[in-house]
């Protein structure tokens, strides 16, 4: 049984925008291989496994959303019903799922704002003068977002936590790492790597 005007507008329309949502697929997965090889250094400043994780979610549902793709497209060109029907309430549970995601990410997106910030200050005080992988870590971080340091509080900027740590509490100037130098003149980072992660 062949479509006619509408139908066919439908089933091309359809099978288009299965199409794209097919490629922000790949893209997710992509990012989240991304994340998983470029970024593992994230991990060592954080010191939980909060980083890697997220990376692991996208790698998830970038393979989820292109099965559900290719579940739509299937469905949509071979017009079979149980397959779109099947189609629509795996969308529509991942929609509740998104949205309940959503609200509580933004209601508890201080809680990680705070335990981000607390980790990274722990491994910055705590390991970097006693790990070196922490060290090259850090190192690391600063290089490739051009900040330095973490803010403590509001009004102190971030290169000012090196002080405070063991290595460059006694030391004379520069009390900072030279991963936090910018350029040849030595200039410091004046952003703070909390609000460039």
């Amino acid at each position: 049984m062949g479509l006619h005007g509408c139908g066919k507008l439908i089933k091309v329309t359809m099978f288009i925008s299965n199409i794209l949502i097919l490629g922000g697929g790949i893209a997710v997965l992509v990012v989240g291989i991304w994340t998983c090889v470029d970024k593992g250094y994230m991990e060592e400043l954080l010191g939980n496994d909060m980083y890697m994780s997220s990376a692991y979610i996208l790698i998830a549902m970038g393979c989820t959303i292109i099965m559900i793709s290719f579940l739509g497209c299937l469905g949509a060109l071979r017009e079979i019903k149980c397959l779109l029907l099947t189609y629509f309430i795996i969308l529509f549970l991942i929609f509740v799922i998104l949205l309940i995601g959503g609200i509580l990410g933004y209601v508890f997106r201080n809680k990680v704002k705070d335990t981000t910030s607390n980790a990274m200050l722990s491994s910055l005080y705590q390991d970097y003068d006693k790990k070196v992988h922490v060290q090259k870590s850090w190192d690391t971080l600063q290089q490739q977002l051009k900040c330095c340091g973490i803010k403590v509080d509001k009004q102190t900027p971030g290169y000012e936590a090196w002080k405070k740590t063991q290595k460059y509490m006694n030391d004379s100037p520069p009390y900072i790492p030279l991963s936090c130098c910018l350029t040849n003149d030595n200039e410091i980072g004046r952003a703070s790597c909390r609000e460039r992660v």
